[in-house]
């Protein structure tokens, strides 16, 4: 392992702890296929865009960890949940990635993924496409997103889930744990959340099969909630900006 300093994470969130340390090809299993992927037939290949496409590939022991900590700037974030004990990162581009485009640390108990890179920037915005960052994790793991611009698209986490991100839609569906999202413009969309905070600056909040507590607020866009169950003793409370607000509750 390498020793890694810290460094701000660009968006205003929190930064891989001081005394982290780089993960090297000792304690990880490290790929990098030199060529194309396809990602045709893959559920993430609207992230990926289903071209051939640039691909390193980490995957490690995850048997001691508690959290994962992800940080990208123009990039989507695609995280699935897995039985396993293993955390494997995917990061698909149309340039070349480089040895350090990619890099994993971990401090105690926390894994951190730094995807905020690379290459050209002005170029991939001109061109219209993003890089993707799909990531596979043991459901339980809490984890923590600090995105600059880009999608996320967040499923099966029985974990605590904490997102903060500039720019670019959110999608949740199935998470268990307590829910925390702090976005500045982009919709946010989930299904089946039991417990959450939500708020959007400029953006919708689509939200389907709630089972718990709800604070929720969009400045700017529509919301609307469905619930599934709720405890009576469940606090919730929303409040729209010039947008309307749709509520329904279970009988």
């Amino acid at each position: 392992m390498t020793q890694k300093d810290s460094s701000h994470d660009g968006a205003g969130g929190t930064s891989a702890p001081s005394d982290s340390v780089e993960l090297d090809k000792d304690d990880a299993k490290f790929s990098d296929d030199g060529g194309k992927a396809s990602v045709r037939g893959d559920p993430s290949a609207r992230f990926g865009g289903g071209i051939g496409l640039a691909k390193k590939v980490l995957d490690f022991d995850a048997a001691n960890a508690k959290e994962l900590r992800i940080f990208t700037r123009e990039s989507n974030i695609l995280v699935e949940a897995t039985d396993s004990n293993r955390i494997s990162v995917v990061a698909l581009s149309r340039e070349v990635l480089g040895e350090k485009d990619l890099q994993v640390s971990v401090s105690r108990n926390i894994f951190s993924v730094d995807f905020r890179k690379h290459g050209n920037r002005w170029r991939r915005m001109r061109a219209g496409y993003r890089d993707t960052l799909k990531v596979m994790i043991p459901a339980r793991l809490n984890i923590n997103v600090v995105s600059h611009s880009g999608d996320i698209d967040i499923s099966g986490l029985h974990g605590k889930v904490t997102i903060k991100s500039k720019s670019g839609d959110i999608e949740l569906a199935g998470v268990e744990g307590n829910t925390t999202v702090d976005a500045r413009r982009g919709s946010v969309s989930a299904k089946g959340l039991a417990d959450a905070k939500l708020k959007v600056a400029v953006g919708n909040i689509f939200l389907s099969r709630l089972t718990g507590a709800l604070v929720c607020s969009a400045k700017r866009g529509d919301i609307s909630c469905q619930w599934d169950s709720i405890d009576n003793n469940a606090l919730v409370s929303i409040r729209g900006g010039r947008k309307g607000i749709s509520l329904l509750l279970p009988p």
